[in-house]
C-alpha cells in the first residue's frame, strides 16, 4: 500500500473515531442538562404525578 493512501485511511478513521466521541460528549452534556433541570424543578417543589407535574404547596 502507497503511503498516501495508508496517511488517507488513518486520516479517514481519525474522523470517523472523532465524530463517534463527538457524539458521546454531546450526550453526556444532554444527560448533566437534563438532571439539572429536574433538580431545579425539585428545588421549586414540583413533582411528576399521574396527571403531571404538581407543586408541593406550604
Amino acid at each position: 500500500m502507497k503511503l498516501a493512501h495508508s496517511s488517507y485511511l488513518a486520516h479517514a478513521l481519525f474522523l470517523v473515531a472523532d465524530a463517534v466521541a463527538a457524539a458521546k460528549v454531546n450526550a453526556d452534556f444532554s444527560l448533566l442538562a437534563a438532571v439539572t433541570n429536574l433538580a431545579r424543578l425539585a428545588v421549586l417543589g414540583l413533582h411528576s404525578a399521574p396527571e403531571g407535574w404538581a407543586a408541593v404547596s406550604g
